[in-house]
């Protein structure tokens, strides 16, 4: 099959350029030159060489997503309102929620609650992961949640805690303010005593003074009298302040708000989103940003040259033709490759072309049977062959056949920048016209770990089947 005319012309430009006499010693491309920056398709194709390796830790990233996204929850919403006044600002707002937070998510509060509600659970587990207070924007009304994976038991966790949380609320605001009623209640009782017993002392007195008949007499009552009562009157107005800060106090009884649950739970009847879909993504992206920097990791402490035209750019020669898989290459891309190789030695007037396969070693065992048969279509024959090259001659003789032999090299379509620059060393040592390249894909990375484990089993498979040991 002949080359597309495009292909022509740079193909001869090359031949041209390159001569087809040894003349100087060809150099080639080192990696001081070719370590640059590269550009995005190359680096595309590069790491594109570790697909499986990205593929992997994708899919286990998926895995952790599923894995991550928990089991099937319900969650009851109680609403409550504590015994503050309406907050004026945001803060406030805030400050009654995180109240409502703190209670809630108290073990032993919640402990209790789970024994009201009659449901076993483990008390520090759901106060942790379970239970949740959020205000509902500057109002003092709170929504206290809890979730379960029974809804019936969500609702029951829900408004027990609820309960939980108004009764400590009280025993907290109400305690306080019932100690210090009972304490100004026993401050009054004694002063009360007190003023008794001076009432008493001072109506002795008043008898004394009206039945005693000495001046002097009279004048020492009198003071006793004066002083008993100044006494009497300290002790009522201490007595009357502890009154006013009782009234107070049941003032402020009569009009702080009653802590109540404005709003029972109901048991839910959907359950609530597991999250599995956003792990899921989360765990891919995590898995690909690993893999690419795996990738780049490999690359760059084994640095490979990824395509034909790339290599063909490293080796400063054209690229002839891609055959794909050696073993499995149609009949029409070994033609391709057979009628660029001609047209290339005919362009540089040789009649002997040496097809040299990079690294040592031929692609496959039947690559060199099959190119001989579509050589000979072309008026070439394969004149030698060996573990590393194949030597293309025309079948009948040509003016200039004692030419030098040209050179096409054979090479994988990924090749590791060493291989490359062993083979730039290579070709300038055996100093022959550099016709061009011809490239081939190697199996994947799979495939070649598995190929020797399964080429063993089938030979022990065969020899079984025919008896040998």
């Amino acid at each position: 099959m002949e080359p597309s005319e495009e292909r022509v012309p740079a193909i001869r430009r090359a031949i041209a350029a390159a001569g087809t006499d040894p003349g100087p010693q060809r150099t080639f491309p080192r990696a001081a030159d070719t370590d640059g920056a590269a550009d995005l398709p190359d680096v595309v194709r590069r790491l594109g060489r570790y697909w499986w390796l990205i593929a992997l830790l994708v899919a286990l990233g998926v895995a952790a997503g599923l894995a991550r996204g928990g089991e099937r929850a319900y969650t009851a919403t109680a609403r409550v309102v504590l015994d503050t006044p309406d907050p004026a600002t945001r803060q406030q707002a805030v400050a009654i929620a995180d109240t409502v937070k703190a209670i809630a998510t108290s073990p032993t509060q919640v402990k209790a609650a789970l024994g009201r509600a009659g449901v076993r659970r483990d008390a520090a587990e759901v106060a942790q992961h379970r239970v949740s207070a959020t205000g509902l924007g500057s109002s003092a009304i709170v929504r206290l949640s809890v979730s379960d994976h029974e809804p019936d038991a969500a609702a029951r966790i829900a408004n027990a805690l609820a309960l939980q949380v108004i009764l400590a609320r009280e025993r907290v605001t109400r305690g306080t303010s019932e100690q210090q009623l009972s304490e100004l209640d026993s401050e009054i009782a004694e002063l009360g005593s007190k003023i008794a017993e001076l009432d008493g002392v001072l109506a002795g007195l008043n008898r004394d003074i009206a039945s005693v008949t000495a001046a002097s007499r009279a004048r020492a009552l009198r003071v006793q009298q004066e002083a008993a009562s100044r006494q009497r009157q300290v002790l009522a107005q201490q007595r009357r302040v502890l009154e006013s800060e009782r009234v107070t106090i049941l003032a402020s009884f009569a009009t702080r708000p009653k802590p109540s649950v404005i709003s029972r739970a109901v048991a839910p009847t959907h359950a609530d989103s597991s999250g599995r879909p956003q792990y899921v993504i989360l765990g891919a992206l995590l898995g690909l940003i690993l893999g690419v920097a795996a990738a780049a990791v490999l690359e760059m402490i084994r640095p490979n040259i990824v395509g034909g035209e790339a290599l063909a750019a490293q080796l400063g020669v054209p690229l002839l033709a891609d055959i794909g898989r050696p073993e499995a290459s149609s009949t029409r891309n070994l033609s391709r490759a057979a009628g660029r190789i001609q047209l290339a030695a005919e362009s540089a007037g040789l009649v002997k072309v040496e097809l040299i396969s990079w690294p040592i070693g031929a692609p496959s065992d039947t690559f060199g049977d099959r190119l001989r048969g579509t050589a000979a279509a072309f008026g070439l024959e394969i004149e030698s062959s060996g573990a590393e090259a194949w030597t293309l001659a025309a079948a009948r003789s040509a003016p200039g056949q004692g030419r030098p032999v040209g050179v096409v090299v054979l090479a994988p379509s990924v090749l590791q920048r060493r291989d490359a620059l062993e083979l730039g060393e290579l070709l300038v040592l055996r100093r022959s016209p550099l016709l061009g390249l011809v490239v081939y894909t190697r199996r994947g990375v799979l495939r070649r770990a598995l190929a020797r484990p399964l080429g063993a089993a089938h030979g022990r498979a065969r020899r079984a089947t025919a008896g040998e040991p």
